[in-house]
């Protein structure tokens, strides 16, 4: 169960939906677990201790060749924004897509 003070946010842009998290972690620290949707692809990656930074989301349930996003996320409480900015990559070997986008999200409460 999550801890009454914990934040869960969801936002989109139409090209990207994104999930957050953010709640109480070990030793008192916060953590903010964020999800990048695209398409069918669940990109999973966490910040700690901070609502805004580099991050590295990675595939979850395939091999090391799965879609990654490497760039900046910050997360804004107060104006109900995510903010993107980074490069999607489909495989290791492959250009990739940048992704420059901030949108508004929406407060979940999940029970």
């Amino acid at each position: 169960a999550e801890a009454r003070d914990s934040t869960c946010l969801l936002g989109d842009d139409g090209k990207i939906a994104v999930t957050t998290l953010e709640h109480r972690a070990v030793n008192s620290s916060r953590e903010t677990d964020v999800t990048l949707i695209f398409g069918a692809h669940l990109l999973s990656g966490k910040l700690k201790d901070t609502d805004s930074g580099k991050i590295i989301l990675k595939e979850k349930g395939v091999s090391k060749d799965g879609y990654t996003f490497s760039g900046a996320f910050a997360v804004d409480y107060k104006k109900m924004r995510i903010t993107v900015n980074g490069k999607l990559k489909f495989a290791p070997n492959m250009e990739g897509e940048n992704l420059n986008t901030s949108f508004k999200c929406k407060e979940l409460h999940p029970q």
